[in-house]
């Protein structure tokens, strides 16, 4: 595009009144931006306009420029203050917070709740076995308290002379009962263990646990004497005599 397009072509109307396409918008700003003196016939050119339209405008009626004025110079109108509403916002809000937090504590007594039932099912499986426990040591009182139990006492050497305990020999239920509540723990990594001495020749009756319960060991009929000896933990096939802690006759 050149200048005498521009000027000829009408198209510096056009552009003031917006009625150029793209293409010859961006060709003609191009133009304008190189030459000065094309800018300033547009420059001219939009004055004339703006005096044209200012030299033809229609005043409008008085009350419509009356009305017009009231509407700029009222005062803005402000929403009234509803205690009411704000009353209703504050207790709403504070009830989705109430609402959260009692979630909250909920899901933790919950938590709470399922700890306590599983702790309660733990104390009552505990009170079971010992209701368990004490029933069996009830038993084995009244069948060690029976006539037909013969008492024996094995009292410590000078190995181990706190050593103290009673063995109920029980014939008719085949076992001993010896009660471990007075023994004293054994050195780390020995056991204490029960053997019958059957024709000279040691038989085992058991390991003895010092738990503090009663304990079965094994009743040898032919056993003439009861002895003790500290073995290696869990107990030996053979007895070690050079260990030998009680001993005692069976009358």
């Amino acid at each position: 595009m050149t200048k005498e397009e521009a000027i000829e072509q009408g198209y510096l109307e056009a552009y003031l009144l917006g009625e150029l396409d793209s293409e010859k918008m961006e060709a003609l700003e191009s133009l304008l931006s190189r030459d000065l003196g094309l800018r300033n016939t547009l420059n001219t050119l939009e004055a004339d306009f703006e005096k044209m339209a200012m030299d033809n405008a229609i005043e409008p009626p008085a009350h419509i420029r009356e009305n017009l004025k009231k509407a700029i110079e009222q005062p803005k109108v402000r929403l009234p203050y509803r205690p009411d509403l704000w009353a209703a916002a504050s207790l709403a809000l504070l009830f989705a917070i109430t609402a959260f937090s009692l979630f909250l504590r909920w899901q933790s007594t919950q938590e709470e709740l399922e700890i306590l039932q599983q702790d309660n099912l733990f104390v009552r499986s505990e009170l079971e076995e010992i209701r368990s426990k004490n029933l069996e040591q009830e038993v084995i009182l009244e069948r060690v308290a029976s006539p037909e139990v013969v008492p024996v006492f094995l009292r410590g050497n000078q190995r181990l002379t706190s050593f103290k305990i009673v063995a109920y020999l029980d014939e008719a239920s085949g076992q001993v009962w010896i009660n471990t509540a007075d023994i004293p723990s054994p050195p780390e990594g020995r056991s204490y263990q029960m053997w019958g001495d059957v024709d000279d020749h040691m038989v085992s009756m058991g390991v003895v646990k010092p738990e503090g319960d009663w304990q079965a060991m094994t009743y040898l009929p032919e056993a003439s004497s009861l002895n003790v000896t500290l073995e290696p933990e869990g107990g030996s096939e053979e007895a070690s005599v050079d260990q030998l802690l009680a001993q005692t006759i069976i009358p």
